[in-house]
């Protein structure tokens, strides 16, 4: 897939409660070209369809993050199973023409 779902903890709790950030994280996703958050933490963030400065949280790149994490089937399954079929049928001709060429 696109996304690793292998993921560190880049929260923590303060304590004082808060939800702080990792810096090693903070520097990944600032670096990141789409966001979409879900989590309690508001800031400021640039709003680049609008490019203006928004406060809460970053949700501009939620529909095409969802976009491109489903990816579709190229081949359903009969499809799958027509390619098989026709796959084993040419090798079985193919085998065919190939002991009667021989004789």
């Amino acid at each position: 897939g696109l996304v690793s779902y292998k993921c560190l903890d880049c929260g923590y709790k303060g304590d004082d409660g808060v939800t702080y950030l990792k810096d090693m994280c903070a520097g990944i996703y600032e670096d990141a070209a789409l966001h979409c958050e879900d989590w309690d933490i508001s800031h400021y963030y640039w709003d680049s369809i609008t490019e203006v400065y928004r406060f809460g949280k970053d949700t501009t790149g939620c529909k095409r993050i969802g976009w491109m994490d489903k990816t579709p089937e190229p081949f359903g399954e009969w499809a799958s199973i027509f390619g098989l079929a026709l796959l084993v049928m040419g090798s079985m001709a193919g085998a065919v023409w190939y002991t009667l060429w021989w004789k």
